[in-house]
């Protein structure tokens, strides 16, 4: 990577994953490779399209390139759709 271009992720998780420190060696892993990163937590069980609607927002705002699941199936699916709609208009219920 270039001295100069630092790469953005947004982190897609549950607070369970995160209070349980398992993204401890995930964000040394990224901070030593000058990568940025924003960590969304607010996956629940069977997310919902506004948790999409959140996470995509968030996405948006900080510039983020990439879409890290860590988790299960519910933050991956929430990664997912949010990558979905990081790059197509509309809404994640009616694309």
């Amino acid at each position: 990577m270039d001295q100069g271009i630092r790469a953005r992720v947004l982190i897609v998780t549950d607070k369970g994953v995160r209070a349980a420190n398992l993204l401890e060696g995930i964000e040394q892993s990224l901070s030593a490779a000058q990568v940025n990163y924003e960590i969304f937590d607010e996956v629940e069980p069977n997310p919902s399209a506004e948790t999409i609607r959140k996470g995509t927002g968030i996405l948006k705002q900080h510039q983020s390139e990439a879409v890290l699941a860590v988790g299960g199936g519910s933050s991956i699916d929430t990664a997912k759709g949010i990558a979905v709609m990081a790059n197509n208009p509309g809404d994640i219920l009616g694309l």
